[in-house]
């Protein structure tokens, strides 16, 4: 009897001990659990946040290229403006020429 008593309370000591274990393994998965909820959360708001950024590179790209081909529509009417003020400079410069001829004929 006494045998079997060992025994016995040598398998509910391995029983606890497993139940320690379990318990052990049972607070960890909680732990895994709440870090991988955690984890996904801020997978989402990372992506929110990505997003969010892309929008807005994407209407900086948009008005950068506004913004190059109001420069290229400026530059052609520069060159335009800067050629006519040309023309302008020839013909008062001719027209100063032709004053002076006159005056000096007299």
């Amino acid at each position: 009897m006494q045998r079997a008593d060992v025994r016995m309370d040598r398998a509910e000591a391995r029983m606890d001990r497993a139940e320690a274990r379990m318990d052990r393994m049972d607070r960890q998965l909680l732990g895994i659990q709440k870090i991988i909820r955690t984890g996904m959360k801020l997978i989402v708001r990372i992506e929110r946040s990505q997003k969010e950024s892309d929008e807005k590179l994407s209407a900086l790209i948009e008005a950068q290229q506004r913004s190059e081909q109001r420069e290229e529509r400026l530059d052609a009417k520069l060159e335009k403006l800067m050629e006519s003020q040309r023309k302008t400079d020839e013909k008062f410069a001719k027209w100063l020429d032709s004053l002076k001829h006159r005056n000096g004929k007299r």
